[in-house]
């Protein structure tokens, strides 16, 4: 199989993070529906119509110009038309012809998965997939396979199989690895024993780092009045480390540290629940956009617990999930 025809998209509460094959990034939100824009000198907005429906500005383009967003806060979600237009989105920022067949690669939470797999698997499987963007014509894409896999086994994957989809000989592959993929929503919590996955130590928490997100936006509205950043932005502040304010960068550091830190402490507390034999694993990855962020935090308090612990990005459960695209197609 061909590389340039797998396309990984991993759409969270954040960001949508996609190889269409080249790296996406596009804030999870979806703005109201508009017939017309602003005066502007550029013209790259994302704009996206689904199905014949009216174009919704996405990601920065819904941040910046639109006053009603909706983002991803319910389990069902994936079945919806928000879902299908992060989806859509994603896929035109690496399709640029009119038809296109690809086989792709997705994940949902743990908690998730068992109820909604199956139905976004029936979807999207097999079937043709029709959206517009703004100053293009419509696009048809014939979705060959669709994959949909629980969103921690992406980052196994990384760790496990090679570019071409080949099983490695090493400890993720051979051994009991666990992974606890910190979101946004949710933190999961997966444990695979030879790349099987060991159910009595998988599940999710709706824990994430989403009201810590929410507390430090509260904070940043009182101290900087003359912005009004939402949950979402803070998310990219934090992932920058600081933002502009009156023409002068905020170092969030403090923030981080009094908002995003105790967050630790509950992972361990989650940890000890979920994974109480934790000393028949032989591996831990902390992957996730708050296990970037809380990297050496984590580091200081797991290091002893398992024998080997390494850790992800945002990126590892969508770079997984091409490399299992690779193996499955």
């Amino acid at each position: 199989m061909d590389s340039k025809d797998v396309f990984a998209v991993d759409v969270g509460f954040r960001a949508v993070k996609a190889l269409v094959p080249h790296r996406v990034l596009i804030p999870s939100l979806v703005g109201t529906p508009t017939r017309g824009e602003g005066f502007s000198l550029r013209s790259n907005g994302i704009y996206i119509s689904v199905g014949g429906d009216e174009f919704v500005p996405v990601g920065v383009t819904a941040m910046k110009e639109s006053r009603h967003k909706s983002a991803p806060r319910t389990p069902d979600w994936a079945l919806g038309n928000t879902w299908a237009t992060l989806f859509s989105a994603a896929l035109s920022e690496g399709i640029g012809t009119p038809y296109r067949k690809i086989q792709v690669v997705t994940g949902l939470p743990v908690s998730d998965w068992a109820a909604y797999a199956k139905p976004l698997h029936e979807l999207y499987n097999g079937k043709p997939l029709k959206f517009t963007r703004r100053g293009r014509r419509e696009q048809v894409v014939e979705i060959e396979k669709f994959s949909v896999v629980t969103q921690p086994f992406g980052t196994l994957a990384l760790f496990a199989l090679d570019d071409r989809g080949n099983v490695l000989d090493n400890t993720y592959a051979t051994g009991v690895t666990a992974v606890c993929d910190i979101g946004g929503n949710t933190i999961n919590f997966l444990v695979c024993d030879r790349l099987s996955q060991v159910d009595q130590y998988t599940r999710s928490d709706e824990l994430g780092l989403l009201g810590a997100l929410d507390d430090m936006r509260v904070a940043l509205r009182a101290q900087y009045p003359r912005i009004l950043p939402d949950t979402h932005e803070v998310a990219e502040w934090v992932a920058q480390g600081g933002f502009i304010y009156e023409g002068q960068c905020v170092d969030l550091r403090p923030y981080v540290d009094e908002y995003l830190a105790p967050i630790v402490g509950v992972v361990e507390d989650a940890i000890d629940a979920v994974w109480r034999e934790s000393g028949r694993f032989d591996a831990c990855i902390f992957t996730g956009g708050g296990a970037q962020c809380l990297k050496e935090l984590l580091k200081m308090t797991f290091a002893k617990r398992f024998s080997i612990v390494n850790f992800g990005t945002q990126w590892s459960n969508v770079l997984g999930y091409g490399k299992l695209g690779m193996r499955l197609g």
